[in-house]
């Protein structure tokens, strides 16, 4: 069997951060960054890019976008040092069965697993390194790194070819696994198979809609997708 690259999705896919705790930090930083008070939030973070929630917030709060972007590396450092004081262990719950999943696929030799996450990167690799799961994920695709979810998958699959130096992954031996409707219609733009999981906020019938190439309840189902993948 050839080589085969799984990107993992992370919030609603591999772990859950105590509810309304993101939104929280997002809101305080910009807030306080933007000397604005803070107003009730209109829209769902599920599947957004950490960059599209700082646009959303501008726009909520009357910002030019164009000042977020100036102030973007302060703006991330910000939000991570809110995570690290107020995202410990005890507020992070991983999906069922992930682990185990993630430890199996990572002894098949010939597939390679990294992110696609609309988290920033340091405050990705933060979570994971909370819950011992940032050491099989060596490279990846975040959300600091455009508004467009869409965007991300062709930049995963460079960063795993540059991790290997050489043209070993592209579209058709790449997977996306992910929890959230924004992980399905992304996946599908760019002609990538996509296994979604009922593991986030969306459940199995409403995923099932969208027409993934395999829904699964959660990691419990590890054989489904393993049979999926052919490996």
């Amino acid at each position: 069997m050839g080589p085969i690259l799984v990107l993992f999705d992370i919030d609603g896919t591999i772990l859950k951060v105590q509810d309304g705790l993101s939104k929280s930090i997002f809101q305080k930083v910009f807030c306080n960054f933007f000397d604005r008070e803070q107003l009730p939030l209109d829209f769902d973070f599920a599947g957004l890019t950490d960059l599209e929630i700082l646009y959303r917030l501008s726009v909520l709060y009357n910002v030019d976008f164009s000042l977020v972007e100036a102030n973007l590396d302060s703006i991330w450092m910000s939000i991570l040092s809110e995570f690290k004081e107020k995202c410990k262990l005890k507020e992070i719950l991983l999906c069922p069965y992930v682990r185990e999943f993630i430890e199996k696929l990572s002894k098949y030799e010939n597939v390679v697993l990294g992110l696609l996450t609309g988290n920033f990167k340091e405050s990705a690799y933060y979570k994971l390194q909370l819950v011992d799961l940032d050491r099989y994920f060596p490279f990846g695709a975040f959300g600091n790194e455009s508004i467009n979810r869409s965007k991300l998958h062709k930049i995963a699959i460079a960063r795993a070819n540059e991790h290997f130096s050489k043209q070993i992954f592209n579209i058709e031996n790449t997977f996306v696994i992910g929890d959230s409707i924004a992980d399905i219609i992304s996946a599908k733009e760019n002609g990538i198979k996509v296994i979604a999981v009922a593991t986030g906020t969306t459940n199995a019938n409403v995923l099932d809609e969208l027409e993934p190439n395999l829904v699964v309840k959660d990691f419990n189902e590890w054989k489904r997708i393993i049979d999926f993948l052919q490996i």
